[in-house]
């Protein structure tokens, strides 16, 4: 292992919150194996939530197969949700298939904020597991939980969607809300894009 990544890992470890910031900064594109597990532990557990939400950060950099574990946890039990809504967006850019059941589970999150992140992470993977569940959402309280849902459907590219977008489009008791208007909008571009 190179002298600097040692120091770097050595950092990770640092009382001053800054010294640790610094070094998972320089391990974002560390090609060491090693860094994985200290940077997973930081993660999940440092008491800065900024440093755990960079930590998810340079675990996407490091794209390995084994931080879909950590970021299924951080997603499921982080206190902050900011950090939360990091560990859906880093999921959503691991190529690990293991990386879409966390994300399926959160679309049932009680915060909004998350449920729209796990939406638009899994119609970026193109996961058709998501499609019943991302239907579903077409009707939920929050509007751009909706709005996601729709785009997330059309990138999905699956057309037991279009009847379900189909309806929202055609639905003109609320043609005069501006949410609803940008929600219509977004369910057309998915049905274009599914090509219906």
């Amino acid at each position: 292992m190179p002298e600097n990544t040692q120091q770097e890992l050595a950092g990770l470890l640092h009382v001053d919150p800054n010294v640790r910031l610094a070094s998972i900064k320089a391990l974002r594109n560390s090609e060491e194996v090693q860094t994985v597990e200290p940077i997973m532990k930081i993660a999940v557990q440092d008491p800065v939530a900024y440093i755990r939400s960079e930590a998810v950060e340079t675990l996407v950099s490091l794209n390995d197969g084994q931080v879909v574990g950590a970021l299924a946890a951080i997603l499921e039990n982080d206190e902050k949700a900011y950090v939360r809504w990091k560990a859906a967006e880093a999921l959503g850019r691991i190529r690990s298939t293991e990386a879409s059941e966390p994300l399926l589970r959160a679309l049932s999150d009680p915060d909004p904020n998350i449920v729209w992140k796990a939406a638009e992470a899994l119609g970026y993977r193109r996961e058709t597991l998501a499609v019943d569940s991302l239907i579903g959402l077409l009707s939920h309280a929050d509007m751009y939980v909706r709005e996601k849902a729709a785009e997330a459907l059309g990138h999905i590219g699956d057309h037991r969607a279009v009847e379900p977008l189909r309806s929202v489009v055609d639905d003109q008791e609320t043609v005069y809300s501006l949410d609803h208007q940008r929600f219509r909008r977004a369910a057309a571009a998915a049905i274009e894009r599914l090509g219906a």
